[in-house]
């Protein structure tokens, strides 16, 4: 299990570093905005190796300062030999009236914006307005998802592993299938505390069968 497990971390490590230089096939600079994860830290280590050139970007809050993910993103960009800009978004230049966070809120075309939308709002215009060159910006979004990363905060207290994680959603995706075939069912189950039909009956092509 260990082998086929490295040779796994080892494919992967393949793939993400091909699919970072296909990103660098660009006619214009490109940016990256590093947190100091391990996500864009990765992108920033592959990445670096084809463009050392690439510029990074990190958000300097007290929430970074106190997690320590804007010394570590420092650290990361000035071992790679990248340009790194630390920008400080808890100046008061920073502040938002009224109507650019309304303006932000249309951008997001969603009713949920907060800190984490307005931080990457304003790291954007950073780079919009000091290195207008730059036109393509990378970053780590979407490797939670991908990867699993929510897997422990979604797995039940007692089986908090990836087993777990996938137990929590065969739950949702059968409470999914109650709900459009026969939600009478799951008032059933939930009255008795046991299933009262299995799974397979309720979604034959269940992608997260335990088979």
């Amino acid at each position: 299990a260990d082998t086929e497990d490295r040779e796994i971390i080892e494919l992967y490590g393949e793939r993400l570093e091909r699919s970072c230089r296909k990103c660098l096939m660009s006619e214009v600079p490109i940016g990256l905005f590093l947190s100091g994860g391990i996500d864009s830290g990765a992108i920033a280590a592959f990445t670096s190796r084809t463009n050392p050139a690439l510029a990074t970007f990190s958000a300097v809050t007290r929430s970074t300062i106190g997690n320590g993910d804007a010394q570590a993103a420092l650290t990361l960009g000035e071992g790679l030999g990248l340009r790194s800009y630390q920008i400080v978004l808890d100046a008061p230049e920073n502040a938002f009236s009224p109507q650019e966070y309304m303006n932000l809120l249309w951008l997001c075309e969603s009713p949920s914006c907060g800190a984490e939308q307005l931080y990457k709002f304003n790291l954007y215009r950073f780079v919009h307005e000091r290195h207008p060159e730059i036109k393509v910006m990378l970053s780590g979004l979407g490797s939670d998802e991908f990867n699993g990363g929510y897997s422990k905060m979604t797995a039940p207290d007692e089986n908090r592993n990836w087993r777990g994680f996938l137990d929590s959603l065969r739950v949702v995706c059968r409470r999914g299938e109650f709900r459009k075939k026969a939600p009478y069912l799951r008032t059933w189950e939930d009255f008795l505390g046991f299933p009262v039909i299995r799974s397979e009956f309720l979604s034959p092509r269940d992608c997260l069968s335990r088979d």
